[in-house]
C-alpha cells in the first residue's frame, strides 16, 4: 500500500491538465490575457496563474507580469473583484457537486468552517484531488445514490490509494468524511471512514523545551525582545493569552483572542473592567464553548485596564497584525529557545506552569479557557512529566516570573478556594466570577 504525502501520492500537478505542445512561443501574451479571462460557472477566473503557465508553455513569473500588465492597462479586473481561480479539477468537481445536490459544497463548507476559510478550502482542495485522481472522476449523482455499489468501490480505492499511514490517515479521513456527509452517504463513513484513537491516533505536538529548568527565565526574555521589536501592546497580548490559556480565535468569528472586544454589549466574546481589580468576561471558543476568566495577575490586569481606557465600547481589544506577531514571535523563540514556538504553544505552557506552582491539573484545565475534557489537557498540554519529582518541580517554579504567580495561591493548598464539582460544572459552563486580589 502507498505510503508517503498527499501530494507524493495525488501529485502536485493533475493529470487532466492537458501539458503544452510543441512550437508555442516562450511569450504569448495575447494567449495569456485570454486564458486568464475564461471564467468558470461561479464567475471566478478557470485558471490559476500556474495552469496558464503549463498550457502555454512559459514561466509562473511571465503570467503574473502579464497579468500585472492587463489589470494596469484596465484588460483584466483586479483578483479582489474577481476572487481567485479554483483550477480545472476543482471547478468540473464542484460542477459535479452541484449536479448530485444543487447546492455548492464549497458553500456547505464554509458553514462548518466559519471561523476559517482556509481549513474549509483544504477540505474541498484534498476532495477534489481524490475525486479526479483516485476515482478518476465518477459520478457524485450515482455515488449519492444509497443503492448504487459505486461509494463502497471508491471506498476501497481510497484505502488502496493512501494505505495505512498512522502519521497522516486521521487527517485524509477527517477531509474525506465531510464529502460523505454533503453527499448524505454517511453509511459510507460507517462502513469505510471510522476512526479511532488507536488506528488512528491524534497528532501531538511536542515542544521538549518547555521544561527545561530554565526555560521560564529565557521565555521572559523573549517577551523583553517582543516588546522591543514590536511594542507593548504585542507583549500583553502574549501575556494575556499565556495567563488565560486562550487560543488565537479570529475577529471574523468573535471567537477567543483576536475577537475579544471592550464592552459587554459588543460581541460573542467580551471583556469589560469596572476598576484595575474587577472583571467580567465572555470568552466564545469553538464548539460553541462559553468560558469565563475567573483569574489574571495584577500586572497583566493593570496593564489590560489601561489600555481599556483607551478604546471605545465595541472596539476589538487587541487589534495586532497576526501574521507579523506570529512571525516576530516565531524568530524570536527560535533564537532563545531552540525552538521556534508557536501562538498556540502558551497554552501547553500555561498549564504546564500551573501545574508547577502547585495547582492540581483537575484545577488548571478549567481555569480560564481550559479544557472539557481532562484526558485531552494531559494527552496534549500537560508535558509535566519532566518535573514531577518535587524537588525539580520547586526548582523549575522559582524560575517562572513573579507577576504570572501574583493570586494563584488562592487555587493551590489544602484551604485553597477550589471549586467544587457543582461549582466547576458551573464555571465550565459560564457562570459569574471575577478575577482580582
Amino acid at each position: 500500500m502507498s505510503k508517503g504525502t498527499d501530494s507524493e501520492i495525488l501529485g502536485k500537478k493533475s493529470k487532466y491538465l492537458n501539458p503544452s505542445e510543441g512550437g508555442r512561443p516562450k511569450y504569448d501574451r495575447d494567449m495569456i490575457i485570454r486564458n486568464l479571462r475564461l471564467v468558470d460557472h461561479t464567475g471566478k477566473p478557470r485558471y490559476t496563474n500556474a495552469q496558464v503557465a503549463h498550457i502555454i508553455g512559459c514561466s509562473v513569473d511571465t503570467v503574473k507580469r502579464a497579468k500585472r500588465e492587463a489589470i494596469k492597462n484596465g484588460e483584466l479586473k483586479p483578483v479582489e473583484e474577481t476572487g481567485r481561480a479554483i483550477g480545472i479539477v476543482e471547478g468540473d468537481f464542484e460542477q459535479e457537486c452541484l449536479r448530485a445536490r444543487e447546492m455548492s459544497f464549497k458553500g456547505w463548507l464554509e458553514t462548518r468552517f466559519s471561523a476559517s476559510e482556509k481549513q474549509g478550502r483544504y477540505v474541498f482542495n484534498f476532495c477534489a484531488k481524490v475525486w479526479a485522481e483516485v476515482w478518476d472522476k465518477p459520478s457524485l449523482v450515482d455515488f449519492s445514490d444509497k443503492n448504487s455499489k459505486l461509494g463502497d468501490q471508491c471506498a476501497i480505492k481510497f484505502h488502496q490509494a493512501f494505505g495505512e499511514d498512522k502519521k497522516r490517515m486521521r487527517g485524509r479521513l477527517k477531509k474525506i468524511r465531510f464529502l460523505m456527509r454533503f453527499l448524505d452517504r454517511r453509511d459510507i463513513n460507517d462502513r469505510h471512514f471510522t476512526m479511532s484513537n488507536s488506528k488512528h491516533p491524534r497528532s501531538v505536538r511536542r515542544v521538549e523545551e518547555i521544561t527545561f529548568m530554565d526555560f521560564p527565565t529565557k521565555f521572559q526574555k523573549c517577551l523583553d525582545e517582543l516588546e522591543a521589536e514590536l511594542g507593548s501592546l504585542y507583549r500583553l497580548g502574549v501575556e494575556f493569552k499565556l495567563c488565560t490559556q486562550m487560543r488565537t480565535g479570529t475577529k471574523k468569528s468573535e471567537r477567543e483572542f483576536f475577537g475579544l472586544r471592550k464592552g459587554s454589549n459588543s460581541g460573542k466574546s467580551y471583556i469589560v473592567f469596572n476598576n484595575p481589580d474587577e472583571f467580567r468576561s465572555i470568552i466564545y471558543a469553538k464548539k460553541s464553548e462559553i468560558w469565563r476568566l475567573i483569574w489574571l495577575p495584577e500586572k497583566v490586569r493593570k496593564e489590560l485596564y489601561e489600555h481599556l481606557e483607551t478604546l471605545e465600547n465595541g472596539d476589538f481589544v487587541f487589534d495586532l497584525d497576526s501574521k507579523k506577531l506570529s512571525r516576530v514571535w516565531g524568530k524570536i523563540t527560535k533564537r532563545n529557545l531552540g525552538a521556534r514556538l508557536r501562538l498556540h504553544d502558551l497554552r501547553k505552557i500555561s498549564i504546564t506552569w500551573f501545574y508547577a506552582i502547585g495547582l492540581p491539573l483537575e484545577v488548571s484545565a478549567m481555569m480560564n479557557v481550559g479544557w472539557r475534557d481532562l484526558s485531552t489537557a494531559m494527552k496534549h498540554y500537560a508535558d509535566i512529566k519532566p518535573i514531577l519529582r518535587s524537588s525539580t518541580r520547586a526548582t523549575y517554579s522559582s524560575n517562572i516570573p513573579d507577576w504570572f504567580k501574583e493570586g494563584l495561591n488562592e487555587f493551590t493548598g489544602h484551604d485553597a478556594l477550589i471549586p467544587s464539582t457543582d461549582a466547576s460544572a458551573s464555571i465550565m459552563q459560564g457562570s459569574s466570577h471575577f478575577g482580582g486580589k
